[in-house]
């Protein structure tokens, strides 16, 4: 089920790097629709053009695809000629897609919402072309009232996405995740309301910038839902420090980053499989107050930094050196 396709997409969605295919890239051009859904954030798209591999080429030429919300009916444009879209019942409202895989071969999954909140998901057939795009009506076991994009990949992926998401009636919002195994659409249940974006796949940032550890294997079990804390306390995080420790990688890897709360620093050094964080130890480098460093990131931005050095200056005028930095996360609001 899907298109199978290639567009840019950012491994992650604080945007700390930028990935791309083997393949030549293509531009994405979207129409998204932002709006407060009973106190919620929502954001969708109502207009897209993208690139699809044609398979009757064996996946060598790139076709333009564009979708578009037209007087409520969902509109397709394959090279400029319009294609029927079959299936969608009602008049649609909203729609999104993600990229579920690594190569052009995989597959690339849309969701219309219509103005029933019915959910339809896209089943694609490239070798067909009076029949390119037939949506399947999907069995919901909650009652929603939209969908939307997190800022945030919800299960580990080195490239791809995850991050469709449905807003239910009693206002959460909930993972709207594609089963392999079974081939089939569900509402994943992990109550995603209160988190921010991800850092790296490692951890979870909450709306309020505390942090937990990130469960990249999707199970969530309830040590992962533990925010990190110093001496009881959670740490709300201004700024996130990672270092680069390439040269220590190994299959029970211990990795060490650095946060910035309440104008003190932290360092975390965390052991991880590979995949899953599984413990962070926090240490405080000292009780004095930072009056001055040298990394300089302005906003909620996000940077690679070429192992760049920053230089913290304590009240005391003690310093710190963070050495071999690879990039870091301003998320002082």
């Amino acid at each position: 089920m899907g298109l199978g396709c290639y567009i840019i997409y950012d491994k992650n969605v604080l945007g700390l790097k930028k990935e791309k295919s083997e393949s030549n890239t293509t531009d994405v051009i979207e129409d998204s629709k932002i709006a407060e859904t009973s106190n919620v954030s929502v954001k969708n798209l109502t207009k897209a053009s993208f690139s699809v591999y044609d398979s009757n080429d064996n996946y060598s030429k790139l076709k333009k695809l564009d979708l578009e919300i037209v007087d409520g009916k969902l509109e397709a444009y394959l090279n400029y000629e319009k294609i029927e879209v079959n299936g969608i019942e009602g008049k649609v409202k909203v729609f999104l897609y993600q990229l579920m895989g690594c190569s052009s071969k995989n597959d690339m999954d849309v969701v219309v919402l219509n103005d029933k909140n019915e959910l339809f998901v896209a089943d694609v057939n490239h070798y067909d072309q009076d029949n390119y795009i037939t949506f399947k009506k999907q069995s919901l076991d909650k009652e929603i009232v939209n969908i939307t994009k997190l800022d945030f990949n919800y299960e580990f992926l080195t490239c791809g996405t995850n991050y469709i998401a449905v807003v239910t009636k009693d206002n959460k919002i909930y993972p709207y995740r594609y089963d392999h195994q079974n081939s089939k659409f569900s509402i994943y249940d992990l109550d995603v309301t209160e988190f921010k974006k991800n850092i790296m796949n490692s951890f979870i940032l909450y709306k309020d910038n505390t942090i937990g550890i990130f469960d990249a294997s999707g199970k969530y079990e309830n040590k992962f839902k533990d925010k990190i804390k110093y001496n009881g306390k959670e740490l709300i995080v201004q700024k996130y420090i990672a270092v680069n420790n390439n040269e220590t990688q190994s299959m029970n890897e211990e990795a060490v980053s650095y946060v910035i709360s309440d104008n003190k620093l932290y360092k975390l050094d965390i052991k991880n499989d590979m995949v899953q964080v599984l413990d962070v130890k926090v240490s405080l480098i000292s009780e004095k107050r930072i009056i001055d460093e040298s990394l300089n990131v302005v906003g909620e931005q996000n940077y690679y930094l070429n192992s760049i050095d920053n230089k913290v200056t304590f009240e005391d005028y003690s310093t710190y050196d963070i050495k071999n930095i690879s990039y870091a996360i301003n998320l002082e609001q």
